[in-house]
């Protein structure tokens, strides 16, 4: 697997979870005139700014961006930890939702993914749901609103069940 890793600092404070995704979408779409898959790691910087490790399935074409490549071979086991969303998309009422399963369900529905993505996981460990609270602005004149991320816990060691392509690999 061929991915692509670049560093970028943003003058927007680290704990600003929704502008940094809101920026790192645009940024990407402007270089790329596309919508990528990407993964990406916050570190503080310095006063009101942020370092980010972006990493994209095909080049952006920064400055400083490197091509980095990753193979599997059936049967070797990744330990992959990181914090996911866990949506599932529905029709309710006619129209089309996005919610989270509940707790109980969400073992299963986090190891049907991984299937489906050609992982056999050997553990899944789910911490309780952190529910992120961001603020999103709305227009300059108005106050914004409130809106709730439901960012799900930690997964870890899988098994590859069989090697397939794979555009890209959320790596944070």
């Amino acid at each position: 697997m061929n991915y692509f890793e670049s560093t970028l600092r943003l003058r927007i404070s680290s704990y600003d979870l929704y502008r940094i995704h809101q920026h790192l979408d645009y940024f990407i779409q402007e270089q790329c005139k596309a919508k990528l898959p990407y993964s990406f790691s916050i570190q503080p910087g310095t006063g009101n700014d942020t370092y980010i490790l972006l990493r994209t399935a095909q080049a952006v074409g920064v400055p400083g961006e490197v091509k980095k490549s990753v193979y599997f071979s059936e049967g070797q086991e990744v330990t992959i930890t990181g914090t996911i969303a866990a949506v599932r998309r529905e029709v309710l009422n006619g129209r089309k939702r996005e919610t989270c399963p509940p707790s109980e369900e969400l073992p299963d529905f986090v190891k049907y993914r991984l299937d489906r993505a050609g992982l056999t996981p050997h553990h899944v460990g789910v911490n309780k749901m952190d529910n992120l609270i961001v603020k999103k602005a709305d227009q300059p004149t108005q106050k914004g609103h409130r809106i709730h991320i439901p960012a799900w816990g930690r997964l870890r060691k899988r098994k590859i069940k069989h090697a397939k392509p794979v555009a890209a690999v959320a790596m944070a």
